[in-house]
């Protein structure tokens, strides 16, 4: 799980390498914001899921199990 905007790289930045990466490209990925299009960056990245922040902890569990 990965913040889109955080520190000095992006969290969609991050999924993107890890996507690319055949070591890495089956490895589950959440990316998370408060951005209004996080689901149009989470496709882009290829992220296998989002969660639009603010979240309840429930929605959370939820995604996480879904995508482990």
């Amino acid at each position: 799980m990965d913040d889109h905007i955080k520190g000095s790289k992006k969290g969609s930045e991050v999924i993107k390498e890890l996507k690319a990466d055949p070591d890495t490209e089956e490895l589950p990925s959440v990316l998370t914001s408060t951005a209004s299009d996080i689901a149009k960056t989470a496709a882009e990245c290829k992220a296998d899921d989002f969660i639009e922040k603010p979240f309840d902890l429930d929605h959370m569990v939820d995604v996480v199990k879904r995508n482990s």
